[in-house]
């Protein structure tokens, strides 16, 4: 889906998790967390793999921001990449 690592698909990421964090807190619900969770995870392995052009051009701060509201719901640490 994205073989394509600059592709600009992946920038909605960090709104999903960040979505995802407060469907989790207002419902109890972890559907769409465990989704976010994948999200997360592709992430990570990105961020971890990433060339110096990836990392100018392919990341970007709505991935922090749903990363960091990942952390504060999941309290998972390996979410701390940065």
């Amino acid at each position: 889906m994205f073989d394509d690592k600059l592709s600009f698909e992946a920038y909605n990421f960090g709104h999903l998790m960040t979505a995802a964090c407060v469907h989790y807190r207002a419902t109890g619900k972890t559907n769409l967390l465990d989704i976010a969770k994948k999200a997360s995870d592709f992430l990570i392995e990105f961020y971890n793999k990433a060339t110096p052009e990836q990392a100018r051009n392919a990341i970007c701060p709505s991935h922090y921001m749903g990363l960091a509201e990942m952390y504060r719901t999941t309290n998972e640490k390996n979410i701390l990449i940065c």
